[in-house]
C-alpha cells in the first residue's frame, strides 16, 4: 500500500468514533433546522433579545444585524421540565403602529426524533405563554444612581398575559397600539415538556398590525430551541433542591388587588363576600405561581394554632405536590420547600407542638422545613433577642425539632 492511502486510510478509522459521535448526539449541528439568517428579509425595525435585555419604552432602537445584542432570528437552550423565555421587541418608525398582535408556532423536532411543543392555548396547562410587557415611569434615580440604569424613563417591569395560563382566559394584553417613535417589547415562555426528547426544535413568531381588522403581517421570525437531556435520562424537577422563603404581609393581597382595606377583599370572584376566604384563596392562587417558578410562598392564612382543617383546604395540596382542585400548576408535582409557622397567640408550645405534629403525621417533614420567624432583626432592641432566644428554646424543646430563621442586620464599620 502506498504511504498516502496508509494515511488516508488511517485518518478515516480515526474518524468514525468522531462521525458516530456526532450522529448520536441530538444537538450535533448536522441536526441543526435551516433557517432564513438573510438580514435583508427583515424589517430593520424588528428583533430579537434574550430575556436580560431591557429595552425602554421610550428610547432605543434596533440593533444593526446581525448584532451580539439582537437579532432576526434566536436560538435559546433548555432542559427536560425547564422554562426558557426570549422577548420580541418593534420599534415604531414615526406614524405610529395601530392593532399590533403577535402570534407563535408550534416548535417542532423532526430530526433524529420526531416531537412537538405545542402552542395551543385551548386548555390549561399550555407550554407557550405570551405577554405583552407594560411599563413603569421612573422618574427619580436613586443617590447612587443604580436603579435603572441610573436614569429616568418608561421601562418594562409588568407581564400581561394573551391568555391567562391558569384559567385559560383571553385578556385585553393583545392587540395593542405603539405610539409614534415609541417601542414594545413582547416575552415569550417556552415550557419545555418533561417527555420532550434533546434535540432542536423549530418554530416561528409572526408579527401583525391592524389587528383585528386586516390583521396585516409585518414579518415571520425564526426560533430554535436546543433542548439538552437532564441527567441519567430524566428531567428537571418541579420543585427546587433548594430551599426558598417568600414572605407576603397579610393584608397585602388586598391591597394590591383592591387597593382598599380588609373589607374590600370580600369582591374576590369566588369569595361568597368573605374577606377571610378571599385571602386564603389569592394566597394559595400566589403560592401556586410562585411554585410555578421553584419558590415557597410560605405566607398563609389563617393563622395556626391547634386547627389545621381549614388551612389543609388550600395548602395540603401544594405540601403534598398534588394540584388544588381549582388551580392546575404548569410544573406537575411542584411542592413547597419552606412553610413558616403562624400564631395568633405568640409562640407557646401547645401551638409549636401541634404544628410539629401536623408534619410529621402528613410526612412533610423531610421534604419541607417548617420555620420559625419569632422576630425580625434582632440586633434593633435587647427585647428582641429575648423573645428570639425563647421561642428558640421552646421549639428546639419539641419532638421532631424546630427550625429557628434569624434575619439579622448587617453592621458596617467605618475603616479607623
Amino acid at each position: 500500500m502506498q504511504p498516502f492511502r496508509v494515511v488516508v486510510t488511517l485518518l478515516f478509522v480515526l474518524a468514525l468514533p468522531a462521525l458516530a459521535a456526532a450522529q448520536s448526539d441530538p444537538l450535533s449541528s448536522s441536526y441543526l433546522p435551516s433557517i432564513d439568517r438573510d438580514c435583508e428579509h427583515y424589517p430593520d425595525n424588528v428583533w430579537i433579545t434574550s430575556s436580560l435585555y431591557k429595552l425602554r419604552q421610550d428610547s432605543g432602537t434596533a440593533p444593526p444585524c446581525p448584532s451580539l445584542f439582537g437579532n432576526k432570528w434566536g436560538t435559546f437552550y433548555g432542559t427536560q421540565n425547564e422554562f426558557i423565555d426570549f422577548q420580541v421587541h418593534v420599534h415604531d418608525v414615526g406614524g405610529g403602529t395601530p392593532g399590533l398582535n403577535l402570534t407563535v408556532s408550534n416548535f417542532v423536532q423532526s430530526s433524529p426524533n420526531k416531537y412537538t411543543i405545542p402552542s395551543a392555548t385551548n386548555s390549561v396547562p399550555f407550554n407557550v405563554i405570551v405577554y405583552r410587557e407594560a411599563y413603569l415611569n421612573i422618574k427619580n434615580v436613586t443617590a447612587s444612581s443604580v436603579t435603572f440604569y441610573g436614569s429616568t424613563g418608561h421601562y418594562p417591569d409588568i407581564l400581561i398575559p394573551a391568555v391567562d395560563p391558569y384559567y385559560g382566559q383571553s385578556t385585553n394584553a393583545f392587540p395593542f397600539t405603539i405610539s409614534p417613535g415609541n417601542n414594545q417589547s413582547v416575552w415569550i415562555d417556552v415550557h419545555i415538556p418533561s417527555t420532550a426528547p434533546p434535540g432542536y426544535y423549530r418554530g416561528t413568531v409572526t408579527l401583525q398590525k391592524d389587528c383585528p381588522r386586516m390583521c396585516t403581517t409585518i414579518t415571520t421570525l425564526q426560533i430554535i430551541i436546543g433542548v439538552w437531556q437532564w441527567p441519567s435520562a430524566g428531567y428537571m424537577p418541579s420543585t427546587s433542591s433548594l430551599a426558598s422563603y417568600e414572605a407576603v404581609g397579610y393584608l397585602d393581597f388586598c391591597n394590591q388587588f383592591f387597593n382598599g382595606s380588609y373589607a374590600s377583599c370580600a369582591h374576590y370572584p369566588g369569595s361568597g363576600g368573605s374577606s377571610e376566604r378571599a385571602l386564603s384563596l389569592g394566597y394559595q392562587q400566589l403560592a401556586v405561581l410562585m411554585l410555578d417558578h421553584r419558590r415557597s410562598m410560605i405566607t398563609t392564612n389563617p393563622p395556626i394554632t391547634s386547627g389545621f382543617s381549614t388551612w389543609e383546604t388550600y395548602y395540603k395540596s401544594l405540601m403534598n405536590g398534588t394540584n388544588p382542585s381549582a388551580l392546575e400548576p404548569m410544573l406537575s408535582g411542584a411542592r413547597y420547600t419552606t412553610m413558616q409557622f403562624s400564631s395568633a397567640s405568640g409562640y407557646v408550645n401547645p401551638d409549636i407542638q401541634n404544628w410539629l405534629t401536623e408534619f410529621s403525621h402528613n410526612s412533610w417533614y423531610s421534604a419541607t422545613a417548617p420555620i420559625f420567624y419569632p422576630v425580625d432583626e434582632p440586633q434593633a432592641t435587647c427585647s428582641k433577642w429575648t423573645a428570639f432566644t425563647q421561642a428558640a428554646s421552646i421549639a428546639h424543646g419539641n419532638s421532631p425539632r424546630g427550625q429557628m430563621l434569624l434575619t439579622p442586620i448587617p453592621v458596617i464599620h467605618s475603616a479607623p
